[in-house]
C-alpha cells in the first residue's frame, strides 16, 4: 500500500472525492493501471520536439504545381501580429504582401515564422518600454492570461489576411512553420501551466498539513482519554481490553500521521524548486504545440502549418529548406554560418537543397549562392545552392517613432530597427525557365505613403486602397531591364568558356550570353561592364601559369599523327583538329595584353555587335536617359590592366573599348554619331584608380535612379561571409558623397570578386556580379571558394505614368544567369518563358 502523494503528479491531479484526506491510499493493482494509463497519454517515445512529421532532404513536405507553373514562392517573414503599427488598416506589411501575391500570380505562399508577437518575458527594468512595442489598449483587464492574449492575437492575423468580406486575400493555401516567437509563447504556456501546478500543489499541501496537523492534535487528545480511562480502577475487563486495542490503533494512526506530515515536509521541498518531471514538462510542450497549431488552423482561414523550426519541401521538382535563425542579433551572421555550413556538407558529399530560405528576424533582405563540383568526370558541371536572407515584413515606423521618444532602447526589436541596415519588406524567389530569379519588395511599396506625400527615395505608390485594381495595375507596371557583367579575363589562362559541336567549338561566356540574349528576344535596355575585361600580367609570374591539359608542341604532333593515322571519316579528322587547335590556344592564353584587348574587342563588337545596338535601340524606343557619368552602355576599367607594369600606368582599356564600340555601332550597325558619344560612355578614372559609374536615369526628364559602379567593392572583400556586407558597409559608413544620390533609389554594383550576390539597403538596392573565368592558380593559393561565373540581369519599375505619377511602385527583378545553367541549356535546350522571366518589360 502507498500514500497517494507518492503517485506521479499526473495521477494525483485527477482529483476524487477521496483527495482531501491526505492518508488515504490505493491498492498496488490501482496504482499500476493509473501508471499505465498515463504512460498511455504521453504522444511520443523519444526525444521528438514536435507533434508534425518531421521533414529531410529524403522525405520532404510535397507542394505539387501543374507542369506550366514555374515554382516560384513567395516567402512572408516575421510579420509578428501584435507589434504597434500603423493605425490606417491599409497601411498593414503582411495584408498587403498576400494582395501582391494575389495579384503578381505566385503559385504558393510561405508564412516562415515569427508570426505573433507576445510580450513573454515576466519581469525586468524594461517591461513599461516593451508593452509600448505591442499592438494593444487600456481595456483590457488588469491581468490577462495567454490564452486570451493568443485569441487577441490571431483576430488582428485574420482581419489582416482577409478582405472587407472576410474571405481569405490570397486564394490557396498559406503553409506555414513556427519560428522562435511562437516557440517562446509555447514555453510561455508551459511555464503558466508549471506555476498553477506548483500553486495547486503547494495549497493542497499546506491543506494536507493542515489536517493532518488537527488530526494529530485530536489523536494525541484520544490517546490521553484513553490512557487516563486506562488508569481508571473501577473499569470492567471488558472495557480494558477494548481501550488497550483503541490506544493501539490510535498509537499506530498517530504514527502514521506523522509520517505523512515529513513526508509533505519533503514534497513541499521539492515543490517550492518546482521539480515537475521532464517527461509531463514533454507532454505539455507538445500539448501547447498542438493547441497553437489548431488555434491558428481554426481561426484564420487559409492557413496550413506544415513543420515547427526547420523544414525541407519540395515545390515543383526543387528542394527547398526554411532555416530559423535561432538568434536575436543585428548582424547577418547566421547567414555566415549557414554559408559555410553549406560548402561543408557540400565538400562531404552529403546532401543539398537548391534553395534555403533564412527565416526569423533579420537585418535585411540578401542573397548569394554556394557552388561545388558535382562530378570528378566533369569539373565544368557545378551544384548550386541558392540562399536567400528573407527580410522582416514588419511596418517599421511606428517603432521608430517609439525609439526616438526613448533615451534607453531596450527590447531587441528596438535595437533592431534603429540599425541604418534593417530594411523590411518581402523575396519572392524559385526558378523561371530554370534560371534563379527573385523579386525583392522594399516595405515602402508593401506599406505605403499616400499619393500625395512625394518620397524620391522610395519605391512606393500607393494602390492598395483598391486592391481589386492591383492586377489590371500589375499587367501594365512597366519595367525596364539592365545587364552586368563582369571580370572576362580576356586571354586569360583559366578564362571560362563553353564547349559547342560546331566550330568555333568553345564560346567566351560574354560571346554566349549575347547571343542567347538576341536569340530569345530578351528585352535588355542597359548594359554594364564592371571592369577586368582583360587578363594582362595581374600578378607575378603570371606567365608560368600552365593548364594540366595543355600540349606542348611535341604533344600536339603526337596527337595529329593519331588522328590521320586514325580509321574515322575525313569530317571527323577535321573536327577533332579542329577542337585540338582550339581548345589548346584557349589553354595557353594570350600573352600580350594588348593582343588580349584586341581579342575581346574582335570578338564581342565586331562579331557581337548587334547585341549592343539591340540594347541602344531599346533604349531610345523606351525613352531611358541618363545623366551624370553614366549612359545606357557605359564600361569600366578594372584591375588587372593597372597591375601590369609599365602599361597599365598609361592606358585605360575602357576607354580603349569605348572608341572601338562606338566606331562598330556607328559603320556596322547605322547609328548616327552623335548618338553613339553619347549613349556610349567611359567614365573617367585612370586605370591605377579604377574608374567609376555615377549618375541618375529615368524617363521623360524623371529622374528616380541612381547607378553608383566600381569595379571593386568596399575594401575587404569577404572570403568566408556574405559578400554584399561589407561593399553594404562601406556605403553606409561614407553615406552620400554626391548630390546625385539624394532623394534617389540607389543602385550600387560592383564586380572584382566573382560573386553573384545582392542586399536591400533602406533606399536601394547592392549588387556583386559574376566573374567569367574558372578558378584560377591564385584562387587555390588562396584557398577561395569556387566562384560564381554568368551575367545577371536586374529590372526595374518605371515611373508610373499611367497612374498620374511621377514615382515608381513593384518589385525589383533580379535574374542569375549562371554558368552551370547554360552549361546544361548547351547540351540539351529547352523553351524560355521569355515573358515570365522578364515580367512586364517595357
Amino acid at each position: 500500500m502507498k500514500y497517494r502523494n507518492e503517485l506521479p503528479l499526473e495521477a494525483r491531479l485527477e482529483k476524487t472525492a477521496e483527495d482531501e484526506y491526505p492518508m488515504d491510499t490505493i491498492e498496488k493493482g490501482e496504482e499500476e493501471e493509473i501508471q499505465a494509463e498515463q504512460e498511455d497519454a504521453l504522444p511520443f517515445t523519444g526525444s521528438s520536439l514536435s507533434v508534425l512529421p518531421e521533414t529531410s532532404l529524403e522525405s520532404p513536405y510535397e507542394i505539387s504545381l501543374a507542369p506550366a507553373v514555374h515554382p516560384m514562392v513567395l516567402a512572408i517573414n516575421s510579420p509578428l501580429v501584435g507589434l504597434v503599427q500603423h493605425p490606417d488598416p491599409i497601411a498593414k506589411p503582411l495584408r498587403n504582401a498576400l494582395f501582391v501575391a494575389k495579384a503578381w500570380g505566385y503559385p504558393v505562399v510561405l508564412l516562415t515564422g515569427n508570426i505573433l508577437h507576445l510580450d513573454t518575458t515576466r519581469a525586468g527594468k524594461f517591461q513599461g518600454f516593451r508593452a509600448f512595442v505591442s499592438d494593444t489598449n487600456a481595456s483590457t483587464p488588469l491581468f490577462e492570461g495567454v490564452e486570451k492574449r493568443l485569441h487577441a492575437r490571431l483576430k488582428t492575423l485574420r482581419e489582416q489576411m482577409t478582405d472587407k468580406n472576410g474571405d481569405p486575400i490570397f486564394p490557396g493555401v498559406i503553409y506555414t512553420t513556427f519560428g522562435r516567437s511562437e516557440d517562446e509563447i509555447i514555453n510561455y504556456w508551459v511555464n503558466e501551466k508549471v506555476n498553477r501546478t506548483v500553486v495547486a500543489e503547494r495549497e493542497r499541501i499546506v491543506y494536507a498539513r493542515k489536517t493532518a496537523k488537527s488530526e494529530i492534535k485530536t489523536l494525541e487528545k484520544v490517546l490521553i482519554w484513553d490512557i487516563n480511562a486506562l488508569n481508571n480502577p473501577e473499569i470492567t475487563p471488558e472495557e480494558k481490553d477494548h481501550l488497550e486495542k483503541a490506544i493501539e490503533q490510535n498509537e499506530k494512526k498517530l504514527a502514521g500521521v506523522k509520517e505523512a506530515v515529513v513526508e509533505l515536509e519533503y514534497e513541499r521541498v521539492i515543490i517550492s524548486a518546482t521539480n515537475i518531471s521532464e517527461a509531463v514538462r514533454k507532454q505539455w510542450f507538445l500539448e501547447a504545440q498542438k493547441h497553437l497549431i489548431d488555434l491558428f488552423e481554426a481561426h484564420v482561414p487559409g492557413i496550413k502549418v506544415i513543420a515547427t523550426g526547420n523544414c525541407v519541401m519540395r515545390v515543383g521538382g526543387r528542394l527547398i529548406r526554411i532555416e530559423q535563425n535561432p538568434r536575436q542579433t543585428i548582424s547577418d551572421t547566421f547567414s555566415d554560418l549557414v554559408q559555410n555550413e553549406t560548402r561543408s556538407r557540400l565538400k562531404n558529399g552529403k546532401n543539398v537543397p537548391d534553395l534555403i530560405l533564412l527565416a526569423g528576424y533579420s537585418i535585411c533582405g540578401a542573397y548569394f549562392r554556394v557552388n561545388y563540383p558535382k562530378s570528378m568526370d566533369d569539373p565544368n558541371e557545378i551544384t548550386s545552392v541558392h540562399v536567400v536572407q528573407l527580410p522582416m515584413c514588419i511596418d517599421a515606423s511606428f517603432l521608430q517613432r517609439i525609439a526616438d521618444l526613448s533615451v534607453r532602447v531596450g527590447p531587441f526589436l528596438t535595437r533592431l530597427i534603429t540599425s541604418e541596415y534593417f530594411t523590411p519588406g518581402i523575396v519572392p524567389c524559385g526558378w523561371i525557365a530554370n534560371f534563379f530569379t527573385s523579386h525583392p519588395w522594399w516595405n515602402r511599396d508593401i506599406a505605403p505613403h499616400p499619393p500625395e506625400k512625394k518620397e524620391g527615395t522610395s519605391l512606393a505608390y500607393s494602390l492598395f486602397a483598391e486592391p481589386e485594381k492591383l492586377t489590371g495595375f500589375f499587367k501594365t507596371l512597366f519595367m525596364f531591364y539592365k545587364e552586368s557583367e563582369s571580370d572576362m579575363q580576356e586571354g586569360g589562362k583559366q578564362q571560362a568558356y563553353y564547349d559547342i559541336e560546331e566550330p568555333p567549338f568553345r564560346l567566351a561566356p560574354y560571346q554566349f550570353h549575347h547571343d542567347f540574349f538576341l536569340k530569345i528576344g530578351a528585352p535588355i535596355h542597359h548594359y554594364s561592364n564592371l571592369g577586368d575585361i582583360v587578363q594582362g600580367e595581374n600578378h607575378t609570374f603570371y606567365h608560368l601559369e600552365i593548364s594540366e591539359k595543355y600540349r606542348e608542341p611535341y604533344k600536339v604532333k603526337r596527337y595529329i599523327e593519331e588522328i590521320l593515322e586514325a580509321d574515322i571519316p575525313v569530317e571527323e579528322k577535321l573536327r577533332k583538329l579542329g577542337q585540338c587547335a582550339v581548345q589548346n590556344a584557349w589553354r595557353v592564353g594570350i600573352q600580350r595584353i594588348d593582343m588580349q584587348l584586341e581579342q575581346y574587342i574582335q570578338q564581342a563588337y565586331y562579331s557581337g555587335g548587334e547585341y549592343f545596338a539591340r540594347v541602344l535601340r531599346n533604349c531610345k524606343r523606351t525613352g531611358l536617359t541618363f545623366i551624370g557619368r553614366a549612359a545606357p552602355i557605359t564600361i569600366l576599367g578594372g584591375n588587372h590592366f593597372g597591375n601590369t607594369e609599365g602599361v597599365g600606368r598609361h592606358f585605360n582599356e575602357a576607354e580603349i573599348c569605348e572608341g572601338r564600340l562606338r566606331a562598330v555601332l556607328r559603320d556596322h550597325h547605322r547609328l548616327s554619331r552623335e548618338d553613339v558619344n553619347t549613349l556610349v560612355l567611359a567614365p573617367l578614372g585612370s586605370a591605377r584608380t579604377v574608374s567609376r559609374i555615377l549618375g541618375a536615369f529615368g524617363f521623360n526628364g524623371v529622374y528616380p535612379y541612381c547607378l553608383s559602379a566600381k569595379h571593386k567593392p568596399g575594401r575587404g572583400g569577404a572570403r568566408y561571409q556574405n559578400p554584399v556586407k561589407k561593399m553594404r558597409a562601406v556605403r553606409v559608413r561614407i553615406g552620400t558623397t554626391e548630390p546625385i544620390y539624394r532623394d534617389r533609389f540607389v543602385l550600387e554594383e560592383a564586380g572584382h570578386i566573382d560573386r553573384d550576390a545582392w542586399c536591400m539597403i533602406p533606399n536601394g538596392f547592392i549588387s556583386l556580379s559574376p566573374g567569367q573565368e574558372f578558378q584560377g592558380p591564385y584562387a587555390e593559393e588562396e584557398d577561395f571558394a569556387l566562384a560564381d561565373m554568368g551575367t545577371k540581369v536586374i529590372g526595374l519599375p518605371a515611373p508610373a505614368f499611367q497612374c498620374g505619377s511621377n514615382e515608381v511602385f513593384g518589385p525589383l527583378v533580379h535574374i542569375s544567369f549562371a554558368y552551370e545553367v547554360f552549361y546544361k541549356y548547351i547540351k540539351k535546350p529547352w523553351k524560355i518563358d521569355v515573358k515570365s522571366l522578364f515580367p512586364n518589360a517595357l
